[in-house]
């Protein structure tokens, strides 16, 4: 009876000793797995990872895949423009209305970064300063617009003063605004005067009206000026676009600019 007591306990002690032999080999390998799973999955391709016969660690895959997804959108995202240029002195607006703040006003000939079209097509958005803007799109010109001066012939002589020298001095010095009320563009003196003032029911401008920026306007387009150096009709050109003379009664030198301000 001892005897069989015995050979049972060496065949215990021995089922034991097997027993931790196996679980110390599990607990080893378990770990190599780990690490060869860490190894695949730095050399995974997008294509592997959407492999559903490949067993790996769930939550290594979903970072992989989410890091993919994150530089993919990134990708897309990035921002191209297009350059157009201002044909005239523009306001820059906050919204797409003629309601929304003027932001500033950029001069002719301004290159402008075009991000979108508005969907009627009427207003451009731009970027400016790291910041989203809105300008009229019939302003924009995909070439910078040449300044040129025509003069009509007339049988008159034109009777010009000379411009004292300070004026000459500030040719192209910016843009007419109601803030500013005086500007010097080339070669002439700008200044304007308002509808709200003297109506002007006798200048006869076809098809008349004022545009976004509050120009009197023909219906040529052409911004209505006045001047005592050209005949009525002389094309000229200022600061806020080209103009057409319809008026008179101002200083020699200077082209006063018909608005609604």
């Amino acid at each position: 009876m001892k005897k069989i007591t015995k050979i049972i306990l060496v065949v215990m002690w021995l089922l034991c000793l097997t027993f931790c032999f196996i679980k110390i080999k599990n607990k080893t390998n378990s770990n190599n797995n780990n690490n060869n799973v860490r190894v695949v999955v730095e050399n995974l391709t997008t294509e592997d990872m959407v492999n559903p016969e490949l067993v790996i660690d769930e939550k290594v895959i979903e970072n992989e895949l989410a890091n993919y997804e994150s530089q993919k959108k990134e990708e897309e995202t990035v921002e191209t423009y297009t350059t157009m240029y201002s044909k005239v002195g523009l306001n820059i607006r906050k919204e797409p209305n003629l309601n929304s703040e003027i932001v500033d006003v950029v001069n002719i000939n301004t290159e402008l970064q075009i991000v979108d079209n508005s969907d009627d097509g009427e207003w451009t958005k731009i970027k400016k300063d790291e910041n989203y803007y809105y300008v009229a799109s019939k302003y924009l010109s995909t070439e910078k617009v040449k300044i040129e001066v025509k003069k009509q012939e007339t049988s008159k002589p034109v009777n010009k003063t000379k411009t004292n020298s300070s004026n000459n001095n500030n040719n192209n010095s910016g843009v007419l605004t109601k803030s500013k009320g005086v500007n010097y563009f080339n070669g002439h003196r700008e200044t304007y005067y308002s509808q709200k003032v003297l109506p002007g029911g006798g200048l006869k401008i076809p098809g008349r009206h004022v545009d976004e920026r509050g120009l009197v306007c023909d219906g040529d387009g052409y911004i209505c000026v006045a001047s005592n150096d050209y005949s009525k009709g002389t094309i000229v050109e200022t600061s806020l676009g080209t103009g057409k003379v319809y008026d008179c009664g101002c200083p020699s030198g200077t082209i006063d600019i018909y608005c609604d301000w």
